[in-house]
């Protein structure tokens, strides 16, 4: 079958004689797609990744509007509701639905997008790398070797966004230098990471960098936030002030759990804290600070240290790859300038919203994830 025939938009650019047979096929994909994702090709192409590629198209809002028409006009002369298979949760769906309609090539949309997944989910205990792995996946990014290898630097590079944002908001704190406990609680805590990071980084970038190990890891996170409230219920160190160094070091431990996709550096340090008798409040913002040098630590090895090859068996250090193109320098400048802004707004509601309702929101979200992540991955919508 013709590439195109499998998306529902392609069906005014079949011809007449062919249009029956396209139309079948694209009932057959509305009907056994459960939700919002009628844009979906079935790609039989063997060069594309998974054999399933993402359909895009030029005009996005006449190829909409065309496809709504198509479909109201079969459910009324074939009597079958076809609008109820997009009656799912409305994030997800909207979510599929933009990524849908972008390029398989990272473009400055997509670096946009990632980076609003970095920014809101890198400082809420649901995991930034999950999710980041998930919206590359759905995207269709990475086709070739470097491709790849953009992505992934990508990924982590614009992580200096979000350290900066931290830095700005808590800056009395960072920029008090005759207080040189805090550096050193910092540089302890983050010692377990640069370790451990360092001798086991790339085997774990080869062999848990997938979505069905983020869904495990979101499940198996979120039923621990569920409880985590009640399980920590005594807290007696109510300020930064009062964190020991021995505390920082095993918070430190804690946060090395993160290396797992899917877990949340957030989650793992935050837990920790609380463990170690922290208020929810403090163990979050000790984590927010822990994040500052070992996120930078991670973006710095990744852009200056770490060796990238391609096709060829070339290699090149991440700040080459950054700006080897055009299109890749003003995708990681951007990047960082949207993961610092929504960075700030995140925090701040982080804080808010945890003083007032706790982590079961949070617990809720990842186990509800989690699973929708498993079944889309059975069904194969998303390659596990």
């Amino acid at each position: 079958m013709d590439a195109h025939w499998g998306s529902c938009h392609g069906y005014w650019n079949v011809p007449a004689f062919r249009r029956e047979e396209h139309r079948s096929e694209c009932i057959r994909q509305v009907e056994s797609i459960q939700y919002n994702t009628y844009h979906y090709c079935a790609d039989p192409d063997p060069g594309r990744a998974g054999d399933r590629d993402i359909c895009h198209f030029q005009d996005t809002q006449t190829s909409i509007r065309k496809d709504t028409d198509y479909l109201e006009k079969y459910s009324r002369e074939s009597g079958k509701s076809v609008r109820k298979t997009f009656r799912l949760p409305a994030f997800p769906a909207f979510f599929i639905l933009c990524c849908a309609i972008i390029n398989q090539h990272m473009n400055i949309v997509e670096a946009v997008i990632i980076a609003v997944v970095e920014g809101v989910t890198e400082f809420l205990p649901i995991s930034s790398t999950g999710h980041m792995i998930i919206t590359e996946h759905v995207l269709g990014l990475g086709g070739t070797e470097n491709e790849k290898n953009f992505v992934k630097l990508f990924t982590v590079a614009i992580q200096l966004g979000a350290i900066l944002a931290v830095v700005v908001i808590y800056w009395r704190q960072f920029f008090q230098f005759r207080r040189w406990q805090f550096y050193t609680k910092l540089a302890i805590g983050v010692i377990p990471a640069l370790v451990l990071g360092y001798l086991f980084a790339d085997k774990i970038d080869e062999w848990l960098f997938n979505p069905t190990v983020v869904a495990i890891a979101m499940l198996g996170g979120g039923l621990v936030l569920l409880v985590i409230d009640k399980i920590f219920k005594k807290h007696t160190i109510e300020s930064e002030d009062q964190l020991s160094f021995v505390k920082s070091f095993i918070i430190g431990c804690w946060q090395v759990l993160s290396m797992i996709p899917g877990v949340s550096r957030s989650a793992a340090s935050i837990i920790g804290g609380m463990q170690q008798k922290l208020t929810r409040n403090l163990a979050a913002e000790f984590s927010f600070f822990l994040a500052v040098p070992t996120m930078l630590a991670a973006s710095g090895y990744t852009l200056l240290i770490k060796e990238w090859s391609d096709e060829a068996g070339n290699t090149k250090k991440g700040i080459d790859l950054i700006t080897a193109t055009q299109e890749n320098t003003i995708s990681f400048i951007v990047g960082n300038i949207v993961a610092f802004i929504v960075a700030m707004l995140a925090i701040r509601f982080f804080i808010n919203f945890l003083k007032v309702y706790g982590f079961r929101v949070f617990g809720i979200y990842r186990v509800f994830a989690g699973i929708l992540l498993l079944i889309l991955i059975a069904a194969g919508v998303i390659k596990g």
